[in-house]
């Protein structure tokens, strides 16, 4: 009987933890395409969140976050000019 339990409780884990991993990749995605729209902002946004929940970002968009808050930078309007 215990070892059912433990069984179960395995499994409870492994479920939990995959459906976690598809969050995480969902949520790189959501990036990605605020990124394709050039809503730099909230593609940083997204990013943010797996920080929040202290998630380490794969190496590919810890360059991808730089560049995003170049590019959002750049959009920022500056004191004193008027917009285009």
């Amino acid at each position: 009987m215990r070892e059912d339990l433990d069984r179960t409780r395995q499994g409870w884990t492994a479920a939990r933890e995959e459906k976690h991993e598809r969050a995480v990749a969902r949520t790189l995605e959501f990036a990605e395409e605020a990124a394709s729209r050039s809503d730099f902002s909230e593609a940083l946004a997204w990013l943010e969140t797996l920080d929040a929940i202290g998630r380490r970002l794969p190496s590919e968009y810890v360059s991808k976050r730089l560049e995003w808050r170049l590019a959002a930078a750049d959009d920022r309007p500056v004191p004193g000019r008027r917009p285009a």
